[in-house]
């Protein structure tokens, strides 16, 4: 049996919707907002464009002294012939993020072409003519992920906020031009914070997208693959995992009234998660084997609950207030164990 919705304009039938157990009824249609998708599409949109107008200055900077010219100018392995088989078989830099090198490799094939009065230009005509690399090239490229990771975001929130277009715009915004994104955007080195970023945000999504859609196991098998690409670049999102159980547990409740407040994430989510966190224990470990620890802070492993938390309170405060921003802070361990106010940053770690 079939119960018609009818248009109140046309007055006529559109469409028919089966009754019973259907999760669409004539109620739900006529709950639906008219131009739902119009303002939806106009606030992501604005979203995009907001963060476009803001980094797209971006385009013009050049490479800077330091890591820029380690880990791409004077990267034999990028310039003049990328070898990208060579970043998956072997750390570089005492790194091991082959998704950024790869990424850094195939933008090379395009970004040539750094002009002689350019820094980046002088320092990659060290190669074979024609070898210099084009930093407009590689710095548009975390532009235009940083306005992707800022759509979705905003569509994320969006399913959180439970459709709330305006909410989730004001969440993305803030998300995308906070001053503290400027090092990530601007920074070809930081390139690998904004391309881990793409893919943890991607994984994300598919993991909630398998939950209301067929061939769920699917689903969740690529957002483990996004979540290896996450790793392979930047290490730190080996807290996604927790992120997103909780997440989970909030957003369950949002799609189905007849849940509590708090649900634990069924048997194929858990077990996603916890794949995911074995994968994130194999690369710190391979981390770790790559990247030696400097002596000024293996002299403090006893005191690491000291410097985590200040850590967290630090850069928690620099969210909250982003004054007096820098590359560089010079909080080392031993810097920090000199103060007299040192231990108080314990209190970080208990709030937590």
């Amino acid at each position: 049996m079939a119960r018609t919705v009818r248009s109140r304009s046309q007055g006529k039938s559109e469409k028919s919707i089966p009754s019973g157990n259907s999760t669409l009824n004539s109620k739900a249609v006529a709950q639906i907002p008219r131009g739902t998708n119009a303002r939806t599409f106009t606030a992501l949109c604005l979203v995009l464009l907001a963060t476009i107008v803001v980094y797209g200055q971006a385009f013009g900077f050049s490479f800077v002294a330091g890591d820029d010219q380690d880990h791409l100018v004077k990267n034999p392995w990028i310039n003049p012939n990328p070898q990208i088989l060579h970043f998956w078989t072997h750390p570089y830099d005492n790194l091991y993020i082959p998704v950024v090198y790869t990424f850094w490799a195939l933008l090379s094939d395009v970004g040539r072409g750094g002009s002689a009065g350019d820094p980046a230009g002088s320092a990659g005509s060290a190669g074979s003519a024609g070898s210099a690399l084009d930093p407009h090239v590689f710095h548009g490229a975390p532009v235009v992920l940083h306005t992707v990771n800022a759509g979705l975001v905003f569509l994320l929130l969006r399913r959180l906020f439970k459709n709330n277009n305006i909410a989730a715009a004001a969440g993305a915004l803030l998300f995308a031009l906070h001053p503290m994104q400027a090092e990530s955007v601007g920074w070809v080195s930081e390139t690998r914070g904004v391309l881990g970023g793409t893919f943890a945000l991607l994984a994300t999504h598919t993991y909630f997208a398998g939950q209301r859609r067929p061939g769920r196991a699917v689903w969740l098998i690529v957002s483990t693959v996004f979540f290896a690409g996450s790793l392979l670049c930047k290490p730190t999102y080996v807290t996604l995992p927790l992120i997103l159980f909780v997440l989970d547990g909030f957003l369950t409740p949002l799609t189905n009234a007849n849940q509590s407040r708090w649900v634990t994430p069924d048997l194929p989510a858990r077990t996603t998660l916890t794949l995911w966190v074995c994968l994130a224990a194999a690369i710190v470990l391979v981390t770790r084997s790559v990247q030696p620890v400097p002596p000024d802070v293996t002299r403090f492993n006893n005191d690491s609950l000291v410097v985590a938390g200040d850590a967290l309170g630090f850069y928690t405060a620099k969210l909250i207030w982003p004054a007096h921003l820098g590359a560089d802070y010079a909080r080392t361990p031993m810097w920090l164990m000199h103060q007299p106010w040192a231990y108080l940053s314990l209190i970080t770690v208990a709030a937590l």
